[in-house]
Order: C-alpha cells, then structure tokens, then sequence
C-alpha cells in the first residue's frame, strides 16, 4: 500500500481515500503531506452547507496540499465545482487527497470524469489501508 501511495504522489494522482474514520483518514493526509514536501495543507470544508463560493479557486499556492475531506457530504451541485477545482488543483501540479465513504466512492468522477486514470483509490477499513 505504501509503495502504491508513494507512485501515486510521484506521479502526481489524486488520491482517493475511502471509508475509514475521520483519524486514520486525517493522519494518512499528514503522512502524504509530509511525503510531498508540502509546506501547507489546505483542508477544504465539505459539509451539506458549503457553498460554491466557499471553495478555494483551482489556483493555490505552490507547496500546498489540497485535503478534501467528506467529499460525499457536499450537496450535488457542489460536488461539481468541487470536482472542476479538483481538476484544477492536479493540472497545475498540486497534491490532492479526496475522502469519501464507501457508498459514495463514484460521486468524484460522477461529477466530473476528466482526472479519470489519474486517481488511485486507497480503502481505510478499521486502520488498515488497502489499494484498490
């Protein structure tokens, strides 16, 4: 798991983290902060009343981290606009990490299927983390 963690951040992949609790997901973003040499994480609030307007633009600075944690929980339409930015963040070479839940593990490329071959799925089962 390790070694498809460290390819997926060379190789500049969105990584997907899925199911898991909020502590095994929170350190696993650490971890992979610490592994990017990222000065900053930005975790981007995703609850049912974040708005469009509330998400960072697609142009962060370098050095930065993008966590998007609870991906699932943003209403539809902003999952949209959270999957553009997403986009964003990846082309102008920034790491990403995206959580969701199990049942929600498609909604990221539901909303958009652009970063489609570029996001390693990684499962959080109860402390453990397997790579699908």
């Amino acid at each position: 798991m390790r070694e498809s963690i460290e390819h997926a951040i060379q190789t500049g992949t969105v990584i997907h983290l899925i199911g898991g609790s909020d502590t095994d997901a929170d350190a696993l973003a650490e971890k992979i902060q610490a592994a990017t040499d990222s000065e900053e994480m930005l975790r981007v609030a995703c609850t049912p009343e974040t708005t469009t307007e509330s998400l960072p633009s697609a142009r962060v600075p370098h050095g930065t981290l993008v966590y998007y944690n609870n991906f699932d929980e943003l209403p539809k339409e902003v999952q949209v606009t959270a999957a553009q930015c997403i986009k964003g963040h990846f082309e102008y070479g920034l790491p990403v990490v995206v959580r969701s839940s199990e049942e929600a593990r498609a909604d990221l490329m539901l909303r958009n299927g652009d970063p489609r071959g570029r996001v390693r799925a990684v499962e959080l089962n109860g402390g453990t983390t397997e790579s699908k």
